[in-house]
């Protein structure tokens, strides 16, 4: 079953580059130079075929001809940011397009991105508590405990500031990417 897909896929593409080289006859009849007053064709020196630019390389998704655009990002850039506004803006480009034509993310490698941040942002929360149980149990007094209980979270938030006023984010210090 396996080879059939295959198979069908091989073929498509067969049509497909049959289809551009019906339509790259005409330009054998296009006129390069002149020579002596008479006109030099395309037929004359060679001829034009149809086809892809580089026959090496070619898409298919889901047995489907397709055309794959792969975006990497800047460095120094937001992946999650970035991986946002492309989003934002294919929902505006389906718009646009003639509806025979779909618009699809095959891969998304900021899930595990997203995933890692919020992890990192439980694992703070839940130290946060744990740092005020543990004194909570060890002093026995709600009142000694409250000093620490504020001054961890807000050291937390005083860090975070200033990690961000030195225009860096949590993924750059958590990920490391």
């Amino acid at each position: 079953m396996r080879r059939k897909a295959r198979s069908s896929a091989a073929n498509k593409l067969h049509d497909l580059r049959q289809r551009s080289a019906d339509r790259a006859e005409p330009f054998n009849d296009a006129i390069i130079a002149f020579r002596n007053g008479a006109p030099v064709r395309v037929r004359d020196v060679g001829r034009a075929t149809g086809g892809p630019q580089d026959v090496t390389l070619g898409a298919l998704h889901r047995n489907q001809p397709a055309v794959m655009l792969l975006i990497f990002k800047q460095p120094g850039a937001n992946v999650i940011e970035t991986v946002d506004h492309i989003k934002s803006s294919l929902i505006g480009l389906r718009g646009l397009i003639p509806p025979g034509i779909h618009l699809t993310t095959i891969v998304d490698r900021t899930q595990t991105i997203r995933a890692s941040v919020k992890d990192v942002e439980f694992t703070l929360l839940l130290s946060c508590a744990l740092v005020v149980l543990v004194i909570l149990l060890f002093l026995r007094s709600i009142q000694a405990t409250l000093i620490p209980g504020a001054a961890v979270p807000l050291s937390l938030l005083g860090a975070t500031a200033i990690i961000y006023l030195l225009g860096f984010s949590l993924d750059n210090l958590s990920l490391m990417r």
